[in-house]
């Protein structure tokens, strides 16, 4: 996947969503390597966006929160976090699975002070210094971990139009969005 080519990543969309995968393209960055953009779907498809639905959901009877871990200073790690790489500094581990993992105590001791805050039911929505709880309704509000490591909330909608065709895509085919996050069909010949 790594050395995936322009080409290959245009022929495995077309595979995958047929008619559809050049407007799925279009949602994206064609800037970014074809990995990364390969990655962007699939974290969208797979991830951000089923977490926004269910944020969504929640949020209309309980309060409930969301953040987004970008935090990755690893020169070789594309600029972009790897899943479950927060949990190295939610728990405080000092260690290195991987070059994508990367604890930092500072970063570490915020977030720890935002779940323990969380466990606790104690936590600041205050906009400017808190985690405001998820808007249900304006799908907004997120604890954002930033990739220098600095954490703000944020109100912006980082992933709503991208959100919006995968919500619509899984509730009129969710076979294809299921088939590009468990890679049901193999890969195409190249």
């Amino acid at each position: 996947m790594l050395g995936l080519r322009r080409g290959q990543l245009d022929t495995m969309f077309a595979w995958y969503f047929g008619d559809r995968a050049r407007e799925i393209l279009g949602l994206y960055d064609r800037e970014l390597s074809p990995f990364l953009t390969f990655a962007n779907v699939n974290a969208d498809a797979c991830l951000h966006c089923g977490i926004r639905r269910m944020a969504s959901l929640l949020g209309e009877v309980y309060p409930t929160f969301v953040y987004y871990y970008q935090y990755n200073p690893a020169a070789d790690a594309y600029g972009q976090a790897g899943h479950a790489s927060e949990l190295i500094n939610v728990f405080g581990n000092d260690i290195a699975l991987t070059r994508w993992w990367v604890y930092q105590k500072a970063v570490s001791a915020k977030m720890q002070e935002y779940w323990r805050q969380a466990a606790r039911n104690e936590l600041s929505t205050d906009a400017d210094t808190g985690w405001p709880a998820f808007n249900s309704e304006k799908k907004t509000n997120y604890l954002v971990i930033q990739p220098s490591g600095q954490i703000k909330s944020e109100v912006a909608k980082p992933f709503q139009p991208r959100c919006d065709f995968w919500l619509s895509l899984w509730s009129t085919h969710p076979e294809e969005v299921n088939d590009i996050c468990n890679v049901v069909k193999g890969w195409p010949q190249f």
